[in-house]
């Protein structure tokens, strides 16, 4: 509440610092969007003890980090709301740990009224019961005028009223907190109607108490006993401080109430005079604008210029690239049948090759041939001659033999000539033969040749000439 009515006298004074109010403007909106949604559950009576407060200690804590930013000139601080907020929640924290400690108190054995745990709830009733009173006091020595805004009070003792709001928060949320803890112990341990299971011991609940210290204070920890006695002492000392100032300057501070009060220029001024401002700078920047689409457009012009000789340049560029890519490929087939020339060519030397071994081969059989047939037919001679000087002698002895003999003597002299005729024959015919096919295939050769030497000269033709005219 005091973070919020800071910012709302910002508001009042943000003609004066529209810069620092207009760059913080979004966040503002965001964290009030939050304080919206928290009065919403209010009206729709949604707002209980489960509801969470994590989004509004958040927005508690912008407006915390933003007060020493913005708010941190002595002209830009509200006094007396600024005192009358910390009163405000002064009152609420003391009412609270009241509560909290009439709670422990009421949980807390009676054998245990000696104890710490006993003895510090006492002194907070008492001490928190010091400090309403002189909240009273201050509360009714504050001007009831809303337009006095400075009491004279010292920056320090403004601090320190702003501190003892945080401190008392933390107590609160300590003893809150240690009595949830207690509460729900308590809870579960209850076994029957018996007195003793709806207290809890002054050890035990010291010991949550501790545990939440720890996690409110964190470093600065010292216990709940010098945690809380250390900032109760202090608050009533400053608080009545503060009173006793207020009671002393009663009638400065309403004298001045009295005093016409500076009126800030209003918002609407300040933007007619800033509209007016740039209503004269209107013709100027007009004949600016002026003379820049001027440059545009002959910028355009030239731009326009620039891509018509570029789309041109682009269609040459690519007719060449397809009459390359046509030169390419026929280059490609050229030398496709080049490389089939030269295979032809090298196949034919081959096949010439082997004709010439296969015809040596033949060559050197006929002659083996040719030689077994003239030794065979001397053979013939010899045995004939012989047959016939012993025909005496066999036909004597063995006269079956003998007409066996002959028989086969002159089947084979009169089969010897009819061999040479056939061999001849043979020879004959196989030598026309093969020399038949190897004139054909010869043709054949030459005559892919010759159509194959035309087609290079005629594609190698092409090609100089149209390298000749891109040349």
């Amino acid at each position: 509440m005091c973070f919020a009515s800071d910012f709302i006298w910002f508001k009042q004074l943000s003609a004066r610092y529209p810069a620092k109010s207009w760059q913080l403007l979004p966040e503002m909106i965001a964290q009030e969007k939050t304080i919206d949604g928290i009065i919403e559950l209010l009206k729709s009576n949604q707002l209980d003890e489960n509801s969470t407060t994590d989004n509004i200690e958040k927005c508690v804590a912008f407006f915390n980090a933003m007060n020493s930013v913005l708010l941190a000139g002595e002209d830009l601080l509200n006094e007396t709301q600024m005192i009358r907020d910390c009163v405000a929640a002064i009152q609420s924290a003391c009412e609270s740990v009241l509560n909290d400690t009439a709670i422990a108190r009421a949980i807390l054995r009676q054998e245990g009224s000696t104890s710490d745990a006993d003895l510090l709830m006492q002194f907070l009733a008492d001490n928190v019961e010091s400090i309403k009173q002189q909240v009273k006091l201050i509360k009714r020595r504050l001007p009831q005028d809303m337009h006095v805004i400075k009491c004279g009070i010292s920056p320090r003792k403004l601090e320190a009223m702003r501190s003892l709001t945080q401190q008392l928060s933390r107590i609160m949320s300590a003893l809150h907190q240690g009595n949830k803890q207690s509460v729900a112990m308590i809870v579960a341990s209850i076994e029957g109607d018996n007195d003793n299971d709806h207290c809890i011991d002054p050890i035990k609940f010291w010991e949550y108490l501790s545990q939440s210290c720890e996690r409110i204070y964190e470093q600065d920890d010292r216990g709940p006993s010098q945690n809380f006695k250390g900032v109760l002492s202090a608050a009533n000392n400053d608080l009545q401080q503060v009173a006793q100032y207020l009671l002393d300057k009663e009638y400065e501070i309403m004298s001045l109430a009295n005093q016409k009060q500076e009126k800030p220029v209003s918002p609407i001024i300040l933007r007619a005079q800033l509209i007016k401002k740039q209503l004269e700078q209107k013709n100027v920047l007009a004949a600016t604008l002026e003379n820049r689409e001027a440059d545009i457009k002959q910028l355009k012009l030239a731009a326009k210029m620039k891509q018509h000789e570029l789309s041109e340049m682009q269609i040459r560029k690519d007719l060449a690239e397809k009459k390359l890519s046509v030169l390419q490929a026929e280059y490609d087939n050229a030398l496709k049948w080049k490389k089939q020339y030269d295979e032809t060519v090298e196949l034919l030397q081959k096949k010439e090759k082997e004709y010439e071994i296969t015809f040596d081969h033949l060559q050197s059989d006929i002659e083996a041939l040719e030689s077994e047939i003239s030794v065979l037919k001397d053979k013939l001679k010899q045995t004939g001659v012989k047959r016939t000087g012993d025909t005496s002698f066999s036909s004597t002895t063995v006269p079956s033999r003998h007409i066996k003999n002959t028989s086969f003597t002159s089947h084979t002299t009169g089969a010897t000539p009819i061999i040479d005729e056939e061999l001849q024959l043979l020879k004959h015919v196989f030598n026309n033969e093969r020399s038949e096919r190897l004139r054909l295939q010869a043709e054949q050769i030459k005559n892919k040749l010759k159509k194959l030497s035309r087609y290079l000269c005629h594609s190698l033709k092409i090609t100089e000439s149209q390298n000749w005219k891109m040349n």
